[in-house]
């Protein structure tokens, strides 16, 4: 059994645990006052209007961007495997590199051509029915083709022929080579 892959859902919350560990942006604001509440809660750094001028919503939004453009972005949580696995190589390399060390299952639907290329991946000496009926209608040196019905009527005869009590003994007598050949 291979070992199991992340499944996209696996990967989406992994994803959604580290965006959860990060500082939320401070909110710009609708208002003035609104505003002015988030500028407040900026680190002493990021809070550059001098004491004593007047706090304008332009001036206080401006210091807010900045201190959000410090922020480390959150990463994409939805998309396909792939890309999920891709915004998890960001976050989580290591994890990343043990996945992709994990075998993929084969595939169990497509064309007949890719389900066969997909075995031989796996196992290179598998031969299909497929491709010994090619070969064997390729090859038909010293071969006589019969159809179904030949091959039947064939086998009723050489059934009747044995179970026959005196050519039945005949044919399968050990001393008559030929007609053994021909019939066993």
């Amino acid at each position: 059994s291979l070992p199991a892959l992340l499944s996209a859902d696996d990967i989406k919350a992994l994803l959604e645990e580290y965006n959860a560990t990060l500082p939320s942006q401070m909110p710009l604001g609708a208002s003035v006052d609104e505003t002015y509440a988030s500028y407040e809660q900026l680190p002493e750094e990021f809070q550059r209007i001098e004491n004593g001028t007047k706090h304008t919503a332009t001036a206080m939004k401006a210091c807010i961007k900045e201190y959000n453009a410090t922020l480390p972005a959150p990463v994409k949580t939805s998309g396909s495997r792939d890309a999920l696995l891709e915004q998890l190589a960001i976050i989580n390399p290591d994890l990343v590199a043990q996945e992709a060390q994990k075998s993929s299952p084969l595939k169990v639907s497509g064309t007949k051509a890719d389900l066969i290329q997909a075995v031989k991946s796996v196992n290179p000496a598998a031969v299909f029915a497929d491709e010994l009926l090619d070969a064997w209608r390729e090859n038909t040196e010293g071969k006589v083709l019969v159809t179904r019905q030949q091959l039947s009527t064939a086998l009723n005869i050489q059934k009747a022929l044995l179970e026959h009590p005196t050519a039945g003994k005949l044919l399968t007598h050990p001393s008559r080579a030929v007609e053994v050949s021909y019939f066993g």
